[in-house]
């Protein structure tokens, strides 16, 4: 799935990045979290490096709150291939720590292993320990909503998305991998975790072909019945092409994917995806994957 093509590009853009960010420092982790976030004062925070002990290892992130009392949500943004090795990267790809603080929720940008390389994708992995212990942390740092935790990701981070989807759908409300959702092969989730996902046709990292049977396979274990395609552009001012929404007809959950033809290995919206377009391909700028995945996010949460 992922290349030699593929590692060349990510490490290329990783190159790039390094012009425009900085390395980060991450304190040691401090004691075991403890207590309910939701007893201390709301309290605005924005990309702050922050660590948390897993089996005996630091294990580093970066979050950003909005300020806004009460129980707030959770957004888990998972990082690509190699983009983890500069914390910065990844959150100027999404942007979502600004939509944390104009939407009033708590976002957090896990490093994956090898130090931001990639993730273990699979059952009972070391990052999947990494999240139960880092939404453990952030529930004692901030005041959070456990019926409104969401997960999204580009690329590797694609993929860990959907590995939480199998394993964590109890967990998560919703999610919204960008560039990679996998099919749910070996996959037992314990409820119908919503999902809604973009994927360009042109990517030249991790092909459309390969990926395009993925939301239907999602579909088809959900029991969902017909596919419905919408024109949501009808040309986008960079692809010069449409971008398509199909829907299926679920109960009690969604599935969506957005097709943007002529599309990159982009993170649609995204200004720094427009940056390398020499790298990933063409970003479209007409939809914006925060914006939507946000708004979908938002029309889900855990039964109480």
């Amino acid at each position: 799935m992922f290349g030699k093509t593929g590692v060349l590009r990510a490490a290329i853009v990783v190159g790039v990045a390094l012009l425009i960010t900085s390395c980060t420092t991450f304190p040691p982790p401090g004691p075991p979290a403890s207590g309910d976030g939701c007893a201390k004062p709301a309290t605005a925070v924005l990309n702050q490096p922050a660590s948390v002990a897993v089996g005996g290892t630091a294990r580093n992130y970066t979050w950003t709150a909005s300020d806004r009392t009460g129980p707030k949500p959770l957004v888990i943004d998972l990082h690509g291939l190699l983009e983890g090795v500069y914390a910065p990267v990844h959150p100027e790809m999404s942007q979502y720590s600004p939509k944390a603080l104009q939407e009033g929720f708590v976002v957090a940008f896990p490093i994956g292993e090898n130090n931001g390389l990639n993730w273990d994708l699979g059952a009972n992995t070391a990052s999947l320990q990494f999240i139960d212990q880092l939404l453990t942390q952030v529930k004692a740092d901030a005041c959070i909503d456990a019926r409104r935790i969401y997960v999204t990701g580009l690329s590797y981070g694609a993929a860990m998305t959907t590995q939480i989807m199998c394993y964590r759908s109890e967990v998560f409300a919703a999610a919204a991998p960008v560039a990679g959702l996998l099919p749910p092969l070996d996959c037992h989730p314990t409820r119908k975790i919503p999902v809604v996902t973009f994927h360009g046709t042109a990517d030249p990292i991790l092909p459309f072909g390969l990926f395009s049977p993925s939301p239907q396979a999602w579909a088809t274990l959900y029991g969902c019945g017909a596919t419905t395609r919408t024109t949501v552009v009808e040309s986008d001012p960079v692809t010069l092409q449409p971008i398509y929404r199909d829907t299926w007809a679920c109960t009690d959950t969604a599935v969506e994917s957005y097709v943007i033809e002529g599309g990159g290995h982009a993170w649609p919206g995204s200004a720094f995806s427009t940056l390398i377009h020499d790298i990933v391909g063409l970003t479209p700028t007409s939809i914006s994957a925060t914006d939507i995945s946000w708004d979908f996010f938002t029309r889900f949460a855990l039964p109480e």
